[in-house]
């Protein structure tokens, strides 16, 4: 069963973000957030569009999600209750709750 479907207010990327995945501060991993609206991110492979092949994240752990604020398309993050959680920044987030993502934002 699936933890997330889209929000109603989504919107077509038109300044998509890209996505870096490092390890051990070398990137392994670029992915261009621009074919769709939003990502589903976990250890899953079959569930999710950004697969995470690590113990600590969880089969469905979060979310990028493109969404509508005025004219402009933005996007967030959301943690989707996750086991071990999801930090932006150094900081946790709550579960179930938008964030906005910044150009150089770090989710770990």
């Amino acid at each position: 069963m699936l933890k997330y479907y889209e929000c109603e207010d989504r919107c077509e990327p038109s300044d998509p973000f890209s996505l870096f995945i490092f390890k051990e501060s070398v990137v392994v991993e670029k992915h261009e957030l621009s074919s769709r609206s939003y990502y589903r991110l976990g250890r899953d492979g079959k569930l999710n569009h950004l697969p995470l092949l690590h113990e600590s994240v969880s089969s469905q752990h979060a979310i990028l999600q493109y969404r509508k604020r005025g004219d402009r398309c933005r996007l967030y993050l959301m943690d989707l209750d996750s086991a071990n959680g999801t930090f932006l920044n150094g900081e946790e987030i709550e579960g179930k709750r938008f964030y906005e993502l910044l150009d150089g934002d770090v989710i770990k």
